[in-house]
């Protein structure tokens, strides 16, 4: 395949799943992995989804609108599978964008009350893998109930968000 059509594969089927999360339809998390698993099974390598195509996905779940219990619950689905599979890849790597991304899927999609020990981890699977940021931050900040369960978050790095954003 020409380098040519290899890059405009990689940048339009991405482009397609932020289509659909930008979709006002209650479906667009589920359109946007579909997008993704035909990504998956194409037969040319180089039409493999990246780390940009499966952003998208975690962004299309992340705006889902919650007030359809049944459409939130499909988003929330979703989105764990496609935060696992990227964790669990051998060629995909996750970064601050995914990380963010997740923790807003949580923040919107699950109640406060049970989404405590999943922000915990992805956060600090996140200080792990040196991929904090201020979109992680900002994410992390929404995503916990209260003020001190972030600074807790913080693990004694301070008040200064930049301490933690250079581990």
């Amino acid at each position: 395949e020409s380098v040519q059509r290899v890059r405009c594969v990689q940048r339009t089927h991405p482009t397609l799943i932020q289509n659909d999360a930008r979709s006002p339809l209650p479906s667009n998390a589920v359109k946007a992995s579909d997008t993704l698993t035909r990504m998956k099974q194409a037969a040319s390598q180089h039409a493999r989804p990246n780390i940009v195509a499966y952003n998208a996905v975690l962004n299309a779940c992340e705006h889902t609108d919650r007030s359809d219990e049944g459409v939130a619950e499909k988003a929330l689905k979703v989105a764990f599978l496609t935060f696992d599979e990227i964790r669990n890849s051998s060629t995909i790597v996750p970064n601050h964008v995914t990380y963010g991304s997740f923790l807003g899927v949580v923040a919107n999609l699950m109640p406060v009350t049970s989404r405590q020990e999943i922000v915990s981890l992805v956060f600090k699977r996140c200080i792990k893998t040196g991929q904090v940021s201020k979109l992680v931050l900002k994410k992390l900040r929404e995503a916990v109930e209260m003020e001190s369960t972030f600074t807790t978050l913080l693990q004694g790095h301070g008040a200064d968000r930049r301490s933690l954003i250079k581990l």
